[in-house]
């Protein structure tokens, strides 16, 4: 059974802002060790580039760990929730996501 999931690729439309419910007392996110002069919680805008044809399971990633993937944080370290992608690497996704589940598997 294959776990639900919407896998798309992001693209960065903003670099980088202050998060600024930090700075908002009545807030529930609001931080008292934040400032506007010296943030502590930034976020960037993302919107919608492409859908992944298809999932692509953890297990056929690993598959690849010495061949393309082998420097991949994700795979030496699978307990990573967020981790850096190279753009080798996600250009390999991609093209993985693109094949069809049958032969991907070959």
């Amino acid at each position: 059974m294959r776990p639900a999931a919407k896998i798309m690729e992001p693209r960065l439309t903003d670099l980088c802002c202050a998060v600024e419910s930090a700075f908002d007392p009545k807030h529930p996110y609001y931080d008292v060790k934040s400032d506007p002069e010296k943030p502590r919680w930034f976020h960037v805008h993302v919107s919608f580039r492409e859908k992944f044809l298809r999932y692509i399971p953890l297990k056929e990633l690993q598959s690849h760990k010495e061949g393309e993937l082998k420097d991949m944080p994700l795979l030496k370290q699978s307990r990573l929730s967020v981790s850096k992608v190279s753009k080798a690497e996600w250009d390999f996704i991609l093209e993985l996501s693109r094949q069809k589940e049958e032969d991907a598997s070959t």
